[in-house]
């Protein structure tokens, strides 16, 4: 009898352990649940409100040129970017589709004179983005490259 005292305590005691690993998965599992669930309710509120800042920024007609492999006044390091122009104006496009081979090899110029450490800082890239514009506004009289984008930018 005294054996069976001691083996039904050890089993009380391996059912007690079990309902608490039990009742911990279950509190991780619902923690995990609610993270995901208030990631997913807050992260559209972010959204909307970069949705909105986007809208109300009115960017004018774009045109994409193709992309530039470069390099870079270092000689050995080189430079793969895809431009991206704000036009003043849609009738700019034409102008730009007849000028192609003069603004890429403007372009091609720009960026050839450049060292990585022109480009590698925002300020850099800044800059580069405003010669690049001065330069594109010279050669253009239908109307003006107003901004650029850099669609890609690796430099290596």
């Amino acid at each position: 009898m005294p054996e069976e005292k001691e083996e039904n305590k050890e089993k009380k005691g391996l059912l007690d352990i079990r309902l608490i690993i039990v009742a911990i998965a279950i509190i991780i599992l619902a923690a995990g649940i609610a993270y995901v669930v208030a990631r997913m309710v807050v992260e559209p509120k972010v959204e909307d409100e970069v949705v909105e800042s986007t809208v109300s920024k009115n960017i004018g007609p774009i045109f994409e040129m193709d992309e530039f492999t470069v390099n870079l006044a270092e000689g050995r390091r080189f430079l793969r970017t895809q431009i991206v122009f704000v036009m003043s104006e849609n009738g700019l496009r034409k102008e730009i589709d007849q000028k192609t081979p003069l603004i890429r090899d403007k372009i091609i110029t720009i960026l050839g004179e450049k060292s990585i450490s022109d480009i590698q800082t925002a300020i850099g890239k800044d800059s580069l983005k405003q010669e690049i514009i001065s330069d594109m506004n010279d050669i253009l009289v239908t109307g003006e490259i107003e901004e650029i984008y850099f669609y890609t930018f690796v430099f290596q």
